[in-house]
């Protein structure tokens, strides 16, 4: 394979856990032994958080320093996190909300701040009044003479920020894309490489992907991150009786040339957001051994430490009106982005990835406030 073509990442990289390097490394920097770190291990794999063993040092629970043995029992996992989504939200919501197309239409009909939609690709769907690509003759045409720029595509399914990419504008006599991550790539080249991955897999092609108008970070955040891409927050809420309270809110913040916040992005930063004021506390990068904690951002020297997040109030009463729309789920996570166009929507996660706030906060979800919302939805079900 030719390793300047242009490619659309698909797959996250992912590094094995070393069960004795990490042994030895925690032993060694933290003064936990293996003996201790084993036990530790077994109780927590058997405990209600149900922590795995790459969670265990992920999350840096073997620091005694930092975290007391009731601390570190809050902390949920992987396995807690799918039997709390049960508990809480109904499915046929939730897979509502993870068809970025449907819940999109929704948000959109209900008068609601969503990036505007602009085309999709796939070949097997039919939909009056949206303009449907399903050959490489026919994108490449609409990339050419049709689109808006600047624009952002995306799998309708995908997760992670795998398979976007950010497009500024087109130049018609070299015939070449500029990428918002930087550089150009001939048009036919971009036409490849989408349906490359459109046909890579069944997750992809079943639902194909979506070209949508490209936001621009909130002009603070642009002079804080160092860049125009979106640094979202992600916001849970606790929905009942029709009330959604706001319940954590971590700030995903970009750094680096990652032109997607998510934290799994090497050098991205998480920051806990007082929910109240809107203001943020001392931002995390990195897991276990290697996490750092930050009060400025490591490119422009901004403070994140005591920034308030743009059109706070707005956007906590977007998030509350958006709760109304997906009524059967009882705990939502939403990510919403300070635009320069006030607050969007950009998607909803059900739950949403625990890791996120129990970075972000340093502390684990398993608190008075929502085991106790969790035992009121079990009480409802079994009515």
């Amino acid at each position: 394979m030719d390793q300047n073509r242009f490619t659309i990442e698909l797959e996250k990289p992912e590094t094995p856990l070393n069960l004795v390097a990490n042994l030895a490394a925690v032993s060694r920097k933290a003064g936990r032994g293996a003996l201790a770190q084993a036990a530790d291990l077994l109780r927590l794999r058997l405990g209600p958080g149900k922590i795995e063993m790459d969670e265990y040092y992920l999350y840096g629970l073997y620091e005694r320093s930092r975290f007391s043995a009731q601390e570190v029992a809050c902390f949920a996992g992987r396995r807690r996190q799918s039997e709390d989504a049960q508990v809480v939200n109904d499915p046929a919501w939730y897979m509502l909300g993870q068809d970025k197309l449907a819940a999109g239409a929704l948000l959109e009909g209900l008068g609601l701040p969503v990036p505007r939609l602009q085309a999709i690709l796939n070949r097997d769907v039919d939909a009056p009044g949206l303009k449907v690509l399903r050959t490489r003759e026919a994108l490449a045409g609409y990339l050419r003479d049709g689109i808006t720029y600047p624009f952002f595509s995306k799998p309708v399914g995908g997760s992670f920020s795998l398979g976007i990419v950010g497009v500024e504008g087109f130049d018609a006599a070299t015939d070449r894309l500029r990428l918002t991550a930087g550089g150009d790539v001939p048009v036919d080249d971009y036409v490849a490489a989408l349906f490359d991955a459109y046909e890579a897999g069944p997750r992809y092609h079943l639902q194909g992907f979506m070209f949508q108008e490209l936001l621009r970070s909130h002009p603070d955040l642009q002079a804080l991150c160092g860049t125009s891409a979106l640094a979202t927050l992600r916001v849970i809420l606790l929905i009942e009786d029709g009330k959604a309270q706001l319940y954590r809110v971590a700030w995903k913040i970009p750094a680096g040339a990652n032109q997607a916040d998510n934290y799994w992005r090497s050098g991205n930063l998480l920051a806990p957001v007082d929910i109240e004021a809107g203001q943020a506390g001392t931002a995390s990068r990195g897991f276990g051994l290697e996490q750092e904690h930050l009060d400025h951002h490591p490119d422009t020297g901004a403070a994140i430490k005591g920034a308030v997040v743009p059109d706070w109030p707005a956007l906590v009463d977007l998030a509350r009106r958006a709760a109304d729309a997906f009524p059967g789920m009882a705990m939502q996570a939403w990510d919403i982005a300070p635009t320069d166009q006030g607050p969007y929507l950009i998607e909803i996660n059900g739950v949403g990835d625990y890791t996120l706030p129990q970075i972000a906060y340093g502390k684990g979800l398993l608190d008075e406030t929502l085991l106790a919302f969790q035992q009121r939805c079990r009480q409802r079900k079994a009515r």
